[in-house]
């Protein structure tokens, strides 16, 4: 019997030393016995070394029901994996090539499957597995997905980001391309395997050509020099809108269709134009992308005047409705952060004389 009359917790008949220093967090006091002799606390739980006799630093825990943390049926989806070891070591139940993944079996009864609803993939609510080694079978991944019923591509995540990057690069060059073939003035459809203009966008084709050729020539009669006529590229997106980059005015192919329409993509090709002819409307990088917008707003009326043939109050107040629309239904984006505040600034710089027009601008203005 030890001075304290106390002995180890594990049974084993041994006296524990006493403690050198207080630890609340293990529940030791200096000067008094510790519950355990060091290496017995595992025996208390029914665990035992392998070899017999205490463990020592570095020696392998017991695995399994024989470990004093196991949970039983009490599991989430990666332990339950855990338990089965490495499907690296066996083979693939349908190729016999070696296995990379565990997959559950479709016939597995019901009462041992569990869903775990804090894991998700593929959309769904949760992912269902079981505690049961049986019940798992070694599988290849492209086996895994054919087994479950899953499209297998085929592709890691690097070749996807690849394909990605390959698709981009491919996007770039064909725009330098068209931009070193694109015939000044003319209209040219992108891609180049896209379908070609149809008899009636060509005639819209025409009537855009002629009024920058128009434009270019009342410019140069007034003694503009190095005045050149853009590249005009029509796209195939859907959502896009006129930009100017480098003499590029682009399009969407919306833009030649018949109709009503066609007034408003007048707009849009006169304020891309104002980019294209005006330095301060060019270069709109970022600081100045706002008042870059403003200027092409202006530099518009311009445009429609001398290259579509409108009158001049026709085609301020053209202008006028397009930004009014613009401030009711578009959505901001870079350059038109306050869309209000930009039919203000054009308002200001017309001189216009009915009024402004009742909008709330933002209240931090963009500079």
């Amino acid at each position: 019997m030890s001075p304290s009359g106390r002995l180890c917790g594990c049974g084993c008949g041994q006296v524990p030393p006493f403690a050198r220093r207080t630890r609340l967090y293990l529940g030791t006091v200096k000067g008094e016995p510790i519950r355990f002799v060091p290496g017995h606390a595992n025996h208390f739980y029914g665990v035992r070394p392998p070899t017999g006799g205490r463990f020592k630093k570095g020696m392998p825990q017991p695995r399994g029901a024989q470990n004093h943390n196991w949970k039983g049926d009490d599991v989430r989806y990666e332990s339950a994996h855990l338990r089965l070891g490495s499907a690296r070591e066996h083979a693939c139940k349908d190729c016999g090539k070696p296995a990379q993944e565990w997959s559950l079996k479709k016939d597995t009864p019901q009462s041992r499957v569990q869903v775990d609803e804090n894991k998700r993939r593929r959309g769904w609510t949760g992912v269902t597995f079981s505690t049961c080694p049986t019940d798992y079978e070694p599988r290849c991944k492209r086996c895994h997905r054919k087994y479950d019923g899953h499209a297998w591509t085929g592709e890691k995540h690097w070749q996807r980001r690849r394909k990605a990057l390959a698709t981009v690069a491919t996007a770039l060059l064909a725009v330098i391309m068209l931009t070193a073939c694109a015939t000044p003035g003319k209209v040219m459809v992108a891609p180049l395997w896209a379908p070609k203009l149809t008899p009636a966008e060509q005639q819209e084709a025409d009537v855009i050509e002629s009024a920058f050729a128009r434009f270019v020539e009342y410019e140069r009669a007034r003694g503009a020099v190095g005045l050149e006529l853009p590249r005009i590229i029509i796209t195939s997106a859907e959502n896009a809108h006129g930009n100017t980059v480098q003499g590029i005015i682009t399009l969407p192919r919306r833009a030649l269709s018949p109709g009503p329409n066609n007034l408003f993509w007048h707009i849009v090709a006169a304020h891309e134009g104002g980019h294209a002819y005006w330095e301060n409307s060019r270069n709109c990088v970022r600081g100045r992308l706002a008042p870059c917008e403003w200027t092409a707003n202006y530099h518009a009326v311009e445009v429609l005047v001398y290259g579509f043939g409108y009158d001049e109050p026709t085609a301020a107040r053209l202008v006028h409705n397009w930004l009014i629309e613009g401030a009711l239904h578009a959505r901001p984006s870079p350059g038109h952060e306050d869309l209000c505040l930009e039919l203000h600034e054009y308002e200001r710089m017309t001189q216009w004389t009915t009024g402004l027009y009742p909008c709330t601008e933002l209240a931090k203005k963009v500079t």
